[in-house]
């Protein structure tokens, strides 16, 4: 009988006003919304046949009124419809009557009141007004329809008929629902929950269900009742599942929802009626099942990313979907790696061991929603092959002679070691003689092993081992060697030969003994390292200006040797004696030519020799130095003695035999200090000793030394005299004094001296001797005064820039003879060009005999600090003329003699006036120094003659 029922179409209720009335009671749990209003056919009045009490019948017009209200679960408001015809009236259809939103009921009740009108209110049953029919009816429509979308009316009641008399009032009413809002809520969760429910009517529960997720409801354990259960969407109507005859008569449904939202459980009585029987809901998410794996583990995996070499797989899982979870071995399992039955073979994140000692590990969830199962782990084995970065060995080397016991080889990695292999040693060849295998630690990045030191130099290999079975290779080698060093001993150094000539390339050449590791041949001025480095090498040039003893030995990683040493005799440089004569030289480094007999350097000379053929160098020692013979007696008579000269008593002479010379020279003459101090002290003796003469330096040299030179044949001393030459001092190695003379353009040879001339010694008397500037500067007069004169011939006037060279600017005639002062002068009529001149007098008389005067000076440019003196020779004063200075600032005037002996100081005024006068009458006759102070700083100092 069931089976045929549910083949029948759905059945429109149809309630009789007299006699139907539903009075279910029972539970409504989810809310709903619902609608009713009149059917599109409307109310109809029946006028009747006859003008009896029971018919609605009139003359004339009948006015026909509709009160109807629709309560539940609140009052509702009464909706009034007419119709006014002389006859049946059909009126108020599609007249909504009540619309009402998510509330809590599955019944509304109608309450009406129909009659035709004949007094009063038109809407209001009162005096006069018959036909009428008046009661109220419950409509449980949640039992009686299937809810629908809300305006659809699919749901009708039908002829609702109150007859009276001959008269009837029909209703037909329409009316749709559905499910709305979230009341008697139940949620899903993974443990099995149940609500229980009463019979009487239809339940329903409303579910919050979440998109992808299997959920399961029943009512399986329910006492024996024929149920049906429908999941509504979350519009409240359409049906999304339905569970009949699941679990026997009972109801159940697994449902997946394919969009998150709101649902609505129903469960009523086959096929859709109230429940005859209470029972009991449940509900849950439903509990996934984990399958079958491909493989229980461990897996291995060789390649740098990670990658198995065969996936794993899972079969037969139930109610969800598989998720891979990746576990570092921090024991922290990092979930959500890769979905589905397949764990892949891709980038495993983990390649290295960490301390806890855990395995890097996988497994697999099966989830459905919030609910899931876990597999049990899955361990995975890092085997890759990642090569050590390099192997390390301590010492790395050694001596031969300190070989330690053992060694130790370290091989490093670039990140923690995998522990799932070992790291194999090897000498030889990499994977040749075993040394040793060692498993890394937890968390570690070096390998360590200590085998027996070498005895010779090896080399050492290391790698990784996943070890056999595991599918993986080996990783390549890194490498490493022991170094043994050897040990050295002393070289030997090759003799050098005769003796050289200083400062001349000599090459040193060190060889033999055993060069040990890492060493080469050192070379040193001193033993053992000391004195300066020299160089390395097997071989080393060196340029000794002196006998020298060089120190070579062989420095290495090891040791350093012994000394090996050698010594380069050099030529030594001498004070030659009398007659001593070479044409034997050899050339230094700096052009310098050394003149030598057998090892003795006599004189060198600098400059180009190669044109000169045969060269003879000599030199001359006299012993003493020479002096020309003067009468000094003869100045005490007025009778110049003529000039005094003092030659050293060693000279020098080059022979270019024809040759010719080739540009500029210098010689290096080798004396003795005092061998010119000699000839220099004389000079200040006879001086001292002939004041009478008031003898002068001839040159303005200091003491009036000078080094000359003849231009003619081979010199013989001496000359006293002749081309002067530039000379300064200087000491060789061996502390042989020399002088080194410039600036020679030819040759032969020479020596030094001191020339001394004495003053107004002939018969003209000359009192003074002045030069003064001119007023404009730019000329000078030279004035001079005789007081006797005796066959005197003529005057010439010299000047000079510098008191050595002189040129002759004026003759001027003599008066020949007189006993009367005689004034002369002459005007030197354009000195701008210098700053400082110097004047002269020479008087030559009718027998040619010739007179000097002393020398005046003069600066005519006034920014040139600098003073002059008159007369000189002075007798009792001495004049001076200052110029150039701060007349404001006071001026020390020191006198001196010769020898630098401070005679005489005396202080000046010079606010007034540029000239001084002072007193010299209490010095003795003589040559002295002047010399100008002021501020402690000397401006200027000359020489004068106190008479």
């Amino acid at each position: 009988m069931k089976t045929i029922i549910k083949s029948i179409p759905k059945i429109i209720c149809v309630f009789l006003l007299t006699y139907f009335v539903v009075n279910v009671s029972f539970s409504q749990s989810a809310n709903v919304s619902y609608e009713v209003k009149v059917d599109p056919t409307g109310i109809t009045s029946t006028e009747g046949s006859s003008l009896s009490g029971s018919s609605c019948q009139e003359l004339g017009t009948e006015e026909y009124s509709a009160n109807i209200r629709i309560d539940n679960p609140t009052a509702g408001t009464n909706v009034c419809m007419t119709c006014d015809n002389n006859g049946n009236c059909t009126y108020g259809a599609n007249t909504t009557l009540r619309t009402s939103s998510n509330v809590a009921t599955s019944t509304f009740s109608v309450v009406y009141d129909l009659f035709e009108d004949d007094g009063g209110g038109r809407c209001n049953f009162d005096g006069g007004d018959d036909c009428r029919a008046n009661s109220s009816f419950n409509i449980p429509f949640v039992v009686n329809y299937f809810p629908s979308a809300l305006n659809s009316f699919g749901n009708s009641t039908s002829n609702l008929v109150y007859n009276a008399g001959s008269s009837t009032h029909t209703i037909r009413l329409a009316n749709s629902w559905r499910y709305s809002g979230t009341a008697n809520l139940i949620t899903p969760t993974c443990a099995v929950q149940s609500t229980a429910y009463s019979a009487g009517g239809i339940v329903s529960w409303s579910v919050n269900l979440t998109a992808g997720v299997l959920y399961n409801f029943n009512n399986c354990t329910s006492a024996s009742n024929d149920t049906y259960m429908r999941i509504y969407g979350s519009d409240g109507y359409t049906i999304n599942a339905i569970g009949d005859d699941n679990c026997g008569a009972l109801s159940s449904i697994n449902f997946t929802p394919t969009t998150t939202g709101t649902y609505y459980i129903e469960i009523s009585q086959y096929t859709r009626g109230a429940l005859l029987l209470p029972g009991t809901l449940y509900y849950s998410i439903v509990t996934p099942t984990l399958g079958t794996l491909s493989t229980a583990g461990p897996i291995d995996f060789c390649d740098a990313g990670g990658n198995f070499v065969t996936a794993v797989s899972v079969s037969s899982a139930t109610n969800g979907s598989v998720m891979w979870d990746w576990g570092s071995n921090n024991g922290v399992w990092n979930n959500n790696w890769i979905a589905g039955n397949n764990s892949g073979v891709c980038c495993f994140p983990k390649k290295v061991s960490n301390s806890d000692g855990n395995a890097d590990r996988i497994r697999y969830r099966v989830v459905n929603g919030s609910c899931s199962v876990t597999s049990s782990t899955i361990l995975i084995q890092n085997r890759y092959n990642e090569a050590p970065t390099n192997l390390v060995t301590t010492p790395t080397s050694f001596c031969e002679g300190s070989i330690p016991v053992t060694i130790s080889l370290t091989a490093n990695f670039p990140s923690s070691i995998n522990m799932h292999g070992v790291v194999g040693f090897y000498s030889g060849s990499c994977g040749g003689t075993l040394l040793g295998t060692v498993a890394a630690g937890a968390n570690s990045s070096a390998v360590s092993i200590t085998i027996p030191a070498p005895s010779s130099t090896t080399t050492y290999f290391a790698r990784y081992e996943p070890g056999s079975g595991s599918g993986c290779s080996n990783s390549a080698c890194v490498q490493t060697t022991v170094t043994i060093n050897t040990l050295s001993t002393a070289p030997t150094i090759a003799t050098v030969s005769g003796t050289v000539c200083p400062n001349v390339n000599t090459t040193l050449t060190a060889s033999g003994g055993v060069a040990g590791s890492g060493s080469n041949i050192v070379w040193y001025t001193g033993p053992n390292g000391s004195g300066s480095f020299l160089g390395t090498g097997s071989s080393i040039v060196v340029a000794p200006t002196s006998t020298t003893t060089y120190y070579a030995r062989r420095e290495g990683t090891c040791n350093n040797t012994t000394d090996a040493s050698v010594i380069v005799n050099v030529k030594s440089y001498i004070y030659a004696t009398n007659g001593a004569i070479t044409s034997n030289y050899c050339t230094d480094n700096s052009g310098w030519n050394h003149f030598y007999v057998g090892n003795d350097i006599i004189l060198s000379v600098q400059g180009d020799l190669s044109g000169a053929g045969v060269v003879t160098a000599t030199i001359y020692d006299n012993g003493t130095y020479y002096q020309n013979t003067t009468n000094p007696a003869l100045c005490s008579s007025n009778v110049n003695p003529g000039e005094q000269s003092f030659e050293m008593a060693r000279s020098w002479n080059l022979d270019l035999n024809g040759g010719t010379p080739n540009g500029t020279y210098n010689v290096r003459f080798y004396h003795t200090v005092a061998e010119k101090a000699a000839v220099e002290n004389a000079a200040i003796n006879w001086m001292a000793t002939y004041p009478a003469c008031s003898y002068s330096y001839k040159y303005a040299n200091p003491l009036g030394f000078y080094w000359f030179k003849n231009t003619g044949a081979n010199y013989t001393a001496p000359d006293y005299d002749g081309l002067h030459l530039t000379g300064s001092s200087g000491t060789t190695s061996n502390g042989v004094n020399y002088a080194q003379l410039t600036g020679i353009t030819s040759f032969s040879g020479g020596s030094g001296a001191v020339t001394l001339v004495p003053l107004d010694v002939l018969p003209v008397t000359l009192s003074s001797l002045n030069a003064i500037c001119a007023e404009d500067k730019k000329s000078a007069r030279i004035e001079w005064t005789t007081a006797t004169e005796q066959n005197s011939s003529y005057f010439v006037v010299e000047r000079s820039t510098d008191a050595v060279n002189w040129n002759a600017i004026a003759t001027l005639e003599a008066a020949g003879n007189s006993v009367n002062t005689l004034n002369y002068s002459f005007v030197d009529n354009d000195i701008r060009q210098y700053d400082l001149v110097y004047y002269r007098l020479k008087e030559y008389d009718l027998d040619a005999a010739m007179m000097q005067s002393g020398i005046v000076s003069l600066n005519c440019v006034e920014t040139t600090a600098g003073f002059d003196v008159y007369p000189n020779p002075a007798n009792a004063q001495l004049n001076v003329l200052i110029y150039g200075i701060d007349k404001s600032k006071h001026v020390t005037f020191v006198i001196t003699d010769l020898k630098g002996q401070q005679i005489k100081s005396i202080d000046g005024s010079l606010e007034t006036e540029n000239l001084l006068q002072l007193d010299v009458n209490s010095l003795a006759p003589g040559c002295y120094i002047i010399q100008m102070i002021q501020q402690n700083a000397m401006i200027k100092s000359m020489r004068f003659i106190k008479e």
